[in-house]
């Protein structure tokens, strides 16, 4: 019930907590004898040497990105054009990996920075607009002209 409570949308889900704990897995590998000694007979919890500034951009895209999933979970996946420009994402990401990794699996299936993931889905959004706004994108969304045209806005 505990892991539950801990991983609502308005909280950032259960991926943020588990960034937290990788930065100060790296970092206790990378000074494991700083951490031995900071820890002290207590047997305190060291704090990790990265914040403030240096996290700041991706907590505040944890932030941003935990709500704009509210609202798509909330008002978008029931919508067809939403599950179309998906389906078109998803094939083209099948078809380019090395091109394109979708939102969803650069935050929950790499280590690609929060901050960055983010930037990447922006371009990502604008390039799927532009295909989106095709008047005929029903009927052509699987062909190679919307591929060639996803290409050619990946290359700008």
């Amino acid at each position: 019930a505990r892991i539950r409570q801990n991983c609502r949308p308005e909280t950032g889900g259960c991926a943020p907590r588990l960034w937290h704990v990788r930065i100060l897995a790296l970092e206790r590998r990378s000074r494991p004898e700083d951490h031995l000694t900071r820890a002290g007979r207590c047997g305190a919890v060291p704090h990790s040497g990265v914040s403030g500034p240096e996290r700041k951009p991706d907590a505040d895209a944890i932030r941003e990105l935990a709500v704009r999933n509210y609202i798509e979970m909330r008002d978008l996946t029931a919508d067809p054009t939403f599950v179309l420009q998906k389906m078109i994402e998803k094939s083209f990401s099948e078809k380019y990996p090395e091109l394109w990794i979708p939102l969803y699996e650069q935050v929950t299936f790499t280590h690609i920075p929060y901050s960055e993931a983010l930037k990447a889905g922006e371009i990502q959004n604008d390039i799927m607009r532009k295909v989106m706004d095709r008047p005929d994108i029903k009927q052509v969304w699987d062909s190679e002209e919307v591929e060639k045209a996803i290409l050619k806005e990946l290359r700008q």
